[in-house]
């Protein structure tokens, strides 16, 4: 079966050669004209001549075969026009634009098998090509001289050459108008099919493929001719060509099929260049190609361990690249005091005291109307506070002098400056003077913290006191807390005895927290002291 089915391979095969040399052929015979005649008009019409035995046989068979398969054809015959282009447009007659595509497929082919038979024809019954192949198979020089004179010798040689080449040269179809024989494709493999379903396609194929071997070795012998007819006649074109050209010194060539008429050292010159443009694109590529093989030759066998893969950083240097968190603190103007509050109206505006820096020992001081919620200062971070709203340092009592009301037991001295604690807030709040003040606690009520405040150590000579001193006072201006007098300014002066001496400041029951801090031991002893005062006035 392989032996039946590689002539038809070779056959096939030879189309594409046979088809190159055609169109080489063409330009080389338009060239030709155009160096004789320097018109291109007359150039075609010259072109359209030459190969005048092809075109009337070609057009003669598309005219018989769409008659038979009734196909409307016209006759157009006129004269060709101009063109740049060295292909022949056999349109000489013209079909019906409603032609079906297996119709025109058929027309198409018809050219084709019709130089196919004219050159068999020829070859085998007027040049006796099977006698020239039997006397120079003998591989001698002399025998293929006798082989060569017997052929030039037949009667009408270059006139039948001259025919076969003409021929030839236009029977090969538009490969565009062949797309019909698609349509037989699926018939004949279900007809191949059946014959196996029916078990009688081996014999079948065989018989079948015997009998078209034989054209298929017909048809190997004509391409061959027709080949060789190309080669002969395109050498000797060329030969022409380059006379004239030498002669006359013009020349052409064809760019993207058409003709462009040049000098013939221009031709040279850029036939040059092109040569030396491939020539050094052809050893950039071997470079290219040597490098890469040294590359590999140098790292060796490709492998995944020498990939760039992308390999993350250290945690420290990721968090460089980490955008910035701004945390901002929401501001609520919940509180009298608070950033962000509506003022309060004129009659309780808050006055607000920078705090101080003033590293003593102590209890932190607080004003008597001082909230007891308000935070005592911190010793870490106590601002300054101006003098002007510093509270002046009172001088201690005579033991001589009246005694004044007794002042709470939890009470501090205004000028001392915290040590321990939680910060005081740099804005502090005094409520506005004139504040009713509110009552006393008894002794020993939990404060708003719920601590219990330790009572003071009371004199046993002391007068009774209206309220306990150790009760937590609560904040001043607070609702529902009754007022006995207006508190004083928080910058007022202090009171004078009848001596003329200051009392001391009253201090306040509770902490800045609600609780009454622990006394030092420097307050026991004072309160100790006047507590003899007292005992020996």
């Amino acid at each position: 079966m392989l032996d039946l089915l590689l002539p038809w391979a070779f056959a096939l095969g030879l189309l594409i050669p046979m088809r190159s040399l055609e169109g080489w052929l063409h330009q080389h015979m338009f060239k030709v004209g155009w160096l004789l005649t320097k018109n291109l008009h007359t150039t075609t019409i010259l072109y359209y001549t030459f190969f005048l035995p092809g075109v009337v046989l070609h057009e003669v068979l598309v005219w018989l075969v769409a008659g038979m398969l009734n196909v409307r054809a016209e006759g157009a015959i006129k004269m060709p026009e101009k063109q740049e282009i060295a292909a022949l447009k056999l349109n000489f007659v013209k079909l019906d634009k409603k032609v079906s595509q297996f119709k025109l497929a058929v027309i198409s082919i018809a050219p084709l098998i019709g130089g196919i038979v004219f050159i068999w024809f020829v070859t085998n019954n007027i040049f006796d090509i099977g006698g020239f192949l039997e006397i120079a198979s003998s591989g001698e020089l002399e025998d293929i001289g006798a082989a060569f004179s017997r052929l030039t010798a037949t009667p009408d040689f270059w006139l039948w050459m001259y025919l076969v080449f003409a021929v030839s040269a236009t029977m090969i179809p538009d490969a565009g108008n062949l797309r019909g024989w698609r349509l037989v494709i699926p018939p004949i493999v279900v007809v191949i099919i059946l014959l196996y379903a029916i078990g009688v396609g081996d014999r079948v194929l065989l018989v079948t493929l015997q009998s078209l071997s034989q054209g298929a070795y017909f048809l190997m012998g004509t391409f061959g001719v027709v080949i060789v007819v190309h080669l002969v006649m395109t050498g000797i074109l060329g030969a022409i060509e380059s006379i004239i050209e030498r002669i006359t010194g013009d020349s052409a060539t064809f760019e993207k099929g058409k003709l462009v008429a040049m000098r013939r050292d221009e031709i040279l010159k850029m036939r040059a260049e092109q040569a030396a443009k491939a020539q050094k694109s052809l050893a950039t590529r071997d470079q290219s190609a040597d490098k890469k093989t040294a590359r590999a030759a140098a790292s060796g066998p490709p492998s995944i361990y020498r990939l760039p893969l992308p390999i993350p950083g250290t945690p420290d240097k990721e968090g460089l690249h980490t955008p910035e968190v701004v945390v901002s603190k929401e501001t609520q103007g919940t509180l009298p005091g608070a950033k962000g509050s509506l003022p309060p109206a004129a009659a309780s505006a808050p006055v607000i005291n920078p705090p101080r820096s003033i590293p003593t020992s102590g209890v932190p001081a607080t004003s008597p109307t001082q909230s007891s919620s308000e935070p005592a200062a911190s010793t870490s971070e106590s601002p300054r506070v101006p003098d002007a709203a510093r509270p002046t340092e009172t001088a201690r009592p005579s033991p001589f002098a009246p005694s004044s009301p007794a002042k709470p037991a939890a009470s501090a001295d205004t000028s001392e400056v915290p040590t321990s604690g939680s910060p005081r807030p740099p804005d502090t709040v005094r409520p506005a003077p004139f504040a009713p003040t509110s009552p006393a606690k008894p002794d020993g009520s939990p404060d708003s913290t719920g601590a219990p405040a330790s009572p003071p150590r009371p004199s046993p000579f002391a007068p009774p006191k209206p309220a306990d001193a150790t009760a937590e006072v609560p904040a001043v201006g607070a609702p529902g807390t009754p007022s006995d007098k207006p508190a004083s300014p928080p910058l007022s002066r202090p009171a004078v005895s009848t001596f003329g001496q200051q009392s001391p400041p009253a201090r306040s029951a509770a902490s800045a927290f609600g609780a009454r801090p622990p006394l030092d031991d420097d307050e026991e002893d004072e309160d100790d002291g006047e507590d003899e005062d007292e005992d020996e006035i």
